[in-house]
C-alpha cells in the first residue's frame, strides 16, 4: 500500500479532526489537533465546489483562519483520480484542501497517535 493510501486510511479513522492550531509560516502550512497534525511544504489550495477558496501562493494568516478556523476535518480522499500520490482534507462546509506534490522530499507529512508518521514519497 503506497503511503498516499495509508495515510488516507490512517486519517479516515480519525474523523472527524478537530483542529486546535492553524499555522501558515510560507512555505509550510501546518495543520494540528489532538493526536494529529499535517505540515505540508508543497502547493496546495483550499476549494468549495468549483470554487477556489485559497491557494498557497496568496495564502496568509488572517485568510487561512477566516476559511477553515473553527472547522472540522469530516473526510480524507485520495487528491486526484489519476493519481493517488496526495491526499485530500475534506472539511465541514464543503471545503477541500487538496495538495499536490512538486518535490520528492517530503512535501508532506502527517502524525497520527497510535498510527506513527507518514512521510510523503511521491517517486516511489
Amino acid at each position: 500500500m503506497s503511503t498516499a493510501a495509508n495515510t488516507i486510511e490512517a486519517l479516515r479513522e480519525r474523523v472527524p479532526l478537530s483542529m486546535s492550531e492553524i499555522l501558515w509560516q510560507d512555505p509550510t502550512l501546518v495543520l494540528r489537533g489532538d493526536g494529529w497534525s499535517i505540515a505540508i511544504t508543497t502547493p496546495w489550495r483550499l476549494v468549495r465546489a468549483d470554487t477556489l477558496l485559497l491557494g498557497s501562493d496568496h495564502a496568509s494568516q488572517s485568510a487561512l483562519d477566516a476559511i477553515v478556523a473553527g472547522r472540522a476535518i469530516v473526510g480524507c480522499e485520495a487528491q486526484s483520480t489519476r493519481s493517488t500520490i496526495d491526499p485530500a482534507l475534506l472539511f465541514d462546509g464543503g471545503i477541500t484542501l487538496e495538495i499536490f506534490s512538486v518535490t520528492y522530499l517530503e512535501p508532506w507529512i502527517v502524525v497520527t497517535a497510535g498510527r506513527g508518521h507518514f512521510v510523503a514519497s511521491p517517486s516511489d
